[in-house]
C-alpha cells in the first residue's frame, strides 16, 4: 500500500497531463485514519459514477476539515 505523500508526488508529476496519466493513480493509499482506494479512473466528458467500497460498520466519520 502507498502512502499520502506518494499520492501527492504522482498528482503533481500527472498535473495537466492528458487522461491516459490519471490510471497510474489506481491503487490504495494510507492516511493513517483511513484507506483512499482508487480502483477506476472516469474518462473525461463521461456523466459521473457512483463510487463506493467497504467502511466501517459505524459508516465512517470523515473530519470536518476533509470533507
Amino acid at each position: 500500500m502507498k502512502g499520502k505523500e506518494q499520492l501527492r508526488e504522482a498528482l503533481r508529476r500527472i498535473d495537466g497531463k492528458p487522461y491516459g496519466f490519471y490510471r497510474d493513480l489506481k491503487g490504495s493509499y494510507d492516511f493513517g485514519g483511513y484507506t483512499l482506494v482508487i480502483d477506476y479512473v472516469q474518462r473525461p466528458l463521461r456523466p459521473p459514477q457512483p463510487g463506493g467500497g467497504p467502511g466501517p460498520p459505524d459508516g465512517g466519520r470523515f473530519p470536518r476539515r476533509t470533507v
